[in-house]
């Protein structure tokens, strides 16, 4: 048999000879796209020229890659932006991003999302996140079947330490030589 794959028109061709009637013929097309969804009919050319009508479809969706290259792409305070790359997989691609305190035992939060950067705290997913505390990241696909894939390695950062509160600082007991310098101390971890 011969395998003729084009993607830019989407057309495949799987060509057979010598099959006896009715009995079962099987190939298998490797080089998807992860998390892709694929759809197939069948049918049968005889040795006149003549072709059957097209089979019923068959629509399978492959499993998606793992990420590419996860990333803390910036910190603030009460937020960390955490990024990643498709690698290979297709555009109905899901991504579950998750952070945590305690390296996963644990799941502060997650998104589910079709883009390929999240924000977790101020402005984003869960709640503000704390300042000056370490948290971890870790991402996986998933497909519209709900099949996921293995996640990607996880990734920490430190959030960005808090600005002392209002008011500070206050300069007192001024004197000729000497003066004292007082604060009030930020909310870090």
């Amino acid at each position: 048999y011969t395998v003729t794959w084009d993607t830019a028109s989407a057309q495949g061709e799987i060509a057979t000879s010598g099959v006896n009637p009715g009995s079962f013929s099987t190939t298998t097309l490797t080089g998807l796209l992860g998390a892709t969804t694929y759809y197939a009919r069948v049918w049968t050319w005889d040795q006149y020229g003549l072709f059957s009508l097209l089979s019923e479809g068959a629509t399978a969706q492959t499993r998606p890659f793992v990420p590419a290259g996860p990333a803390v792409a910036g910190v603030e305070t009460a937020s960390v932006t955490f990024s990643l790359a498709a690698n290979g997989n297709g555009s109905d691609s899901l991504y579950v991003a998750e952070v945590s305190t305690d390296n996963f035992s644990t799941v502060n939060s997650s998104s589910q999302t079709a883009n390929l950067s999240v924000v977790f705290g101020s402005g984003g997913a869960g709640l503000d996140l704390q300042s000056n505390a370490t948290y971890y990241f870790q991402v996986k696909a998933r497909n519209t079947n709900l099949l996921d894939s293995s996640y990607a390695s996880a990734v920490s950062t430190v959030t960005d330490p808090a600005t002392p509160a209002d008011g500070s600082p206050v300069f007192t007991n001024v004197g000729a030589t000497g003066l004292r310098f007082n604060w009030l101390a930020a909310t870090n971890a």
